[in-house]
């Protein structure tokens, strides 16, 4: 067993493992194998029943309340701290941001982690991309939404900004594989998929999903080598962003991190184009965002100044 052969080699407290799932499938033995182990749960909630059976397919459009009534279960049976959320945005989320904000707090969380959809597969197409201007804009209403609740008293926290801030105000963090020189590609995490293939990250298994012919994995469980890997040995190698042709005179390089997988989807190669990387244009766009309502002081920049240390 994974979580067996971890335990034995790290210790029990020097990993924790996540499960990303949609919840289909959790049952009462699930939660029992989970009960006593360090083990978490990553859940996709894209707003809405309606936007998150569109994005989730799932046989009689039940995906939305298959992840209601799993987290539910979770939260009853082993506690709040032991599932977590993730919103993917997509297009057709764009057009109601404080949908994502009434979707959580409906659940009792305050924690929410959003990001827009990664140029991976299914993902490029047209009903789901936008511009980055686009998405900003989307942002922005969110944010307003957040801090519109937070003034109500209750303290959500949009995790995604909370990172981009812990990167500048506290040089003690380092923990976000995104926003890590070198790339956090096998350094923050490894990958089990459910086929018994091992990977770096999340974002090296949607390489392998849409180039079958390739080969993103570093094998087997039973005989995985990340050293032997060409791919990881080059990927890690090509992400040091203080070395990359616009990365190197970026005013936000020492925060910011990497990403060769995404590099690879789009242009090929692991070091890429930053002109016209949405890598770059997300990354870029959170820290110029956050540090502009942080300089004008008001509630917004009270408010974000204490995710520092969330």
């Amino acid at each position: 067993m994974i979580y067996n052969e971890c335990q034995v080699s790290l210790g029990s407290e020097a990993f924790e493992m996540v499960i990303a799932t949609s919840l289909s499938l959790l049952d009462a033995s699930v939660i029992e194998w989970v009960r006593s182990r360090n083990i978490t749960f990553s859940v996709s909630l894209d707003g809405n029943e309606h936007i998150h059976n569109k994005n989730r397919i799932f046989p009689g459009a039940k995906a939305h309340s298959r992840a209601i009534a799993g987290m539910q279960l979770i939260r009853d049976e082993l506690g709040s701290n032991r599932v977590a959320t993730v919103t993917t945005v997509t297009k057709e989320l764009t057009k109601n941001p404080v949908s994502i904000v009434e979707a959580h707090l409906g659940l009792g969380l305050t924690d929410m982690f959003i990001r827009p959809v990664s140029p991976y597969g299914f993902a490029q197409k047209q009903s789901f991309t936008f511009s980055m201007p686009e998405y900003f804009e989307f942002y922005k209403k969110l944010m307003e939404e957040v801090l519109l609740q937070n003034q109500k008293g209750i303290p959500v926290v949009e995790h995604s900004a909370a990172i981009h801030i812990k990167r500048i105000f506290n040089p003690g963090f380092s923990g976000y594989a995104d926003l890590k020189s070198p790339s956090g590609v096998v350094l923050n995490c490894i990958l089990f998929n459910y086929d018994g293939k091992v990977y770096g990250s999340d974002e090296s298994r949607m390489l392998q999903k849409v180039n079958p012919e390739a080969d993103f994995s570093a094998g087997n469980f039973s005989s995985l080598s990340f050293s032997n890997s060409e791919f990881y040995r080059s990927s890690l190698t090509s992400s040091f962003n203080f070395a990359m042709p616009g990365c190197d005179t970026c005013a936000y390089q020492p925060f910011c991190g990497a990403d060769p997988c995404q590099n690879i989807s789009v242009h090929g190669e692991p070091v890429g184009d930053k002109s016209r990387s949405t890598f770059c244009q997300y990354h870029k766009g959170m820290f110029r965002y956050l540090l502009n309502e942080i300089s004008q002081d008001g509630p917004m920049a009270e408010m974000l100044k204490g995710w520092a240390y969330v």
